[in-house]
């Protein structure tokens, strides 16, 4: 599966310290001291099918990078093909953490093969395929995606990013509500808070998309686009959070791939914080009416409804990160596209484009998904019942049967006393016997009532099935 992981690990390639200025406040604000970058690109593969452009994407995001954006060459690590080894990438890795600062960022990009491997107990993992990668081999040979969380969780930078141009699964998220871009001082907080974002081309189903006439992915291609000719700026402001880069991404690239990938976007920590890009007024491009037509078609002169049911409800839902209310939600607004993000605890957060037509009523039922993090903690403590439960059985029925057992062996130890006492002649033995007879008796019934709680016990545990969890129902 053809993966391109952008991991825009905030890291000190820029040339110095970053600053913009507050649209708000006209304020200074000092971004990152220093920017570094990881790119990776794969085309020449040990053990799986070549690709076409990893190395060209890889290229043409470090120029990107150094040329638009002020990362210094020599904060940028470049591996290609054969230096790209499960190793090498993981000493890469190490660098950034080990020299990028708490104010720096991180950028790593990834052009190569991806793919998921489903576990025997229904979870999945993810994996990046580095040069010498063996997909029969994965947990040998391959980087899990999980360890992109270790990484950036590893890091001292500030914020740290992964585009990840892969169809693929395997990666829990952390369902985060992000900050209000409406919020004052909305671009100064996201600037200072730490950041752990990711940005994938598509979902484990979906399929990624190339051609020879892009000489990339749709994925890159797009975030090319998106960033060097500033088409993912939407409120022009000459800042690209992380957000609006997806929402450019997630319209341009399920339009140009015939919707057959549409990207994602999830948060790997609670981090609140956005990665930025700066971009440079004398190198905007300018957007043509066409390209503002397609990434905007709301008017503000005719309306619809919208109405929007999630299974189950009372979930969140958000317009480029504004909340505006909780399903089941209902409400007249303007023709146009939408990009809606809904989100409810525990759950996946959905993102979908929405077309709302004048006059009409336009209604939509999103089924939500368990998080994986869910799911996961979920089965371990239904597992951890179910071994409670099965102790708890099995334990009764040990003590259930121990008591009986004792129990008829105390009375057949009164019945033989009692024989004996009755034809007994010797006055001595015959007080012995039935004192005997008595105690014996006496042991009989409390063992006899101890095996009743025991047997009711597992009796219950049977009677009495632990609750699967939802969503193995």
């Amino acid at each position: 599966m053809r993966l391109i992981l952008s991991i825009f690990l905030f890291a000190p390639l820029i040339f110095g310290n970053q600053k913009i200025t507050d649209p708000e406040t006209g304020e200074e604000i000092s971004l990152y001291n220093k920017s570094w970058a990881v790119i990776i690109g794969v085309n020449k593969y040990e053990h799986v099918k070549p690709l076409d452009y990893c190395v060209a994407d890889a290229t043409s995001i470090e120029s990107l990078l150094i040329e638009n954006f002020d990362f210094n060459p020599d904060n940028v690590l470049m591996l290609t093909n054969q230096e790209a080894t499960l190793q090498g990438i993981r000493n890469a890795f190490a660098k950034i953490m080990k020299e990028a600062g708490k104010d720096d960022r991180v950028l790593i990009y990834f052009a190569g093969h991806g793919f998921t491997e489903d576990l025997p107990d229904g979870g999945e993992i993810g994996y990046l395929v580095p040069v010498d990668g063996k997909k029969e081999d994965a947990y040998l040979t391959c980087l899990p995606m999980e360890e992109l969380r270790t990484v950036s969780q590893r890091s001292s930078a500030r914020q740290v990013m992964f585009l990840v141009d892969a169809c693929h699964g395997g990666l829990a998220a952390i369902n985060t509500r992000s900050l209000d871009s409406n919020s004052k001082h909305y671009i100064k907080k996201i600037a200072g808070m730490k950041a752990r974002q990711i940005i994938s081309a598509g979902g484990k189903d979906d399929k990624v998309v190339e051609k020879a006439e892009w000489g990339h992915s749709a994925f890159t291609y797009k975030l090319i686009h998106g960033l060097k000719d500033g088409l993912a700026d939407r409120d022009e402001d000459y800042i690209i959070t992380a957000s609006e880069l997806y929402t450019f991404l997630r319209r341009s690239v399920t339009t140009l791939s015939g919707y057959v990938q549409t990207p994602r976007f999830n948060y790997l920590s609670n981090d609140e914080g956005e990665f930025v890009f700066i971009l440079k007024k004398e190198e905007k491009s300018a957007i043509t009416p066409t390209m503002t037509a397609v990434e905007d078609i709301a008017s503000a002169d005719k309306f619809g409804t919208l109405i929007i049911n999630t299974i189950p409800s009372i979930a969140r839902v958000s317009i480029d990160n504004k909340y505006i209310g909780d399903t089941p939600f209902e409400q007249l607004v303007s023709q146009g596209q939408y990009l809606f993000k809904i989100e409810k605890e525990n759950y996946d957060p959905e993102i979908t484009i929405i077309s709302v037509k004048e006059g009409k009523e336009k209604t939509i039922e999103i089924p939500l998904s368990f998080s994986q993090l869910y799911k996961e903690r979920t089965l371990k403590q239904y597992q951890a019942r179910k071994k409670t439960r099965h102790l708890i059985r099995y334990g009764s029925l040990i003590m259930s049967l121990a008591s009986a057992y004792y129990a008829v062996d105390r009375y057949q130890n009164a019945q033989s006393n009692f024989d004996k006492y009755i034809n007994e002649t010797n006055n001595d033995l015959i007080d012995q016997y039935y004192d005997d007879y008595l105690q014996n008796l006496h042991s009989s019934n409390i063992a006899a009532g101890v095996s009743v709680p025991f047997a009711i016990t597992m009796g219950w545990t049977f009677v009495k099935p632990i609750e699967l969890p939802e969503f193995m129902q």
